[in-house]
């Protein structure tokens, strides 16, 4: 049931944006946001330790933290997370991850979805960032991926 439910969200998600396709992935890991310089550094992992009575699926989990020099906006919002790995592409929706605010000016954005992921490979990592003006876009290419045991 897990499962069902989980591959039903994850169609949901990715038929739900039409954006995953207008995706600039050459944008940067850094932007000018309401004067602060804020820029993205992502942590990525599969935790493949053997779990009792669960079923065996690829979970990524990610901390990506938003940093700046100056306390970030009170009005910033995480849209979109998109991770891609050659030609597969995944959305994960800001529903779907947690916000947690260390400092004004360090943020983490953390999440746990099942995806197919190669961990042996890199992905790109771009976030959506929106604010009461306008729609940001974050990149950091070559994310490597860590494994857990």
């Amino acid at each position: 049931m897990k499962k069902l439910a989980s591959l039903t969200i994850l169609a949901a998600a990715l038929t739900g944006c039409a954006s995953v396709n207008d995706i600039n992935w050459q944008a940067n890991n850094q932007a000018s946001i309401q004067g602060n310089y804020i820029v993205i550094k992502s942590n990525l992992w599969v935790d493949m330790m053997p779990k009792i009575g669960e079923p065996e699926e690829t979970n990524l989990h990610g901390a990506i933290y938003l940093e700046s020099t100056s306390t970030l906006p009170a009005d910033l919002n995480v849209t979109d997370i998109t991770i891609r790995q050659g030609e597969q592409v995944w959305l994960i929706d800001a529903e779907s991850a947690e916000l947690r605010a260390h400092s004004d000016t360090q943020w983490e954005v953390a999440f746990k979805w099942v995806m197919d992921v190669n961990s042996e490979e890199t992905v790109d990592v771009a976030v959506e960032l929106t604010d009461l003006e306008q729609n940001y876009l974050l990149v950091e290419s070559s994310v490597e991926i860590d494994t857990v045991y």
